[in-house]
């Protein structure tokens, strides 16, 4: 976490707007698919290895850094 606080820490949040109709459902979720390049696989895999945490963990914590910067948060 502190590798992502000291490269991020100089950006700007995306404030996005979400804009849908209230009457309107949403179908929900569970899955989405994404292509990663291969040098960044590779980098994250040897983060990972090198921390010695799961790739779960690792893609949790993209995760959790995302939102964090998409919804201006402060901690």
């Amino acid at each position: 976490l502190k590798f992502w606080a000291e490269n991020l820490q100089e950006t700007q949040p995306l404030h996005l707007t979400l804009a849908t109709p209230s009457d309107q459902e949403l179908a929900p979720v569970t899955q989405i698919e994404a292509k990663i390049g291969v040098g960044a696989l590779e980098h994250y895999t040897k983060v990972i290895n090198a921390t010695t945490a799961t790739p779960f963990a690792g893609f949790f914590a993209a995760y959790n850094i995302l939102l964090h910067k998409y919804s201006a948060g402060q901690s």
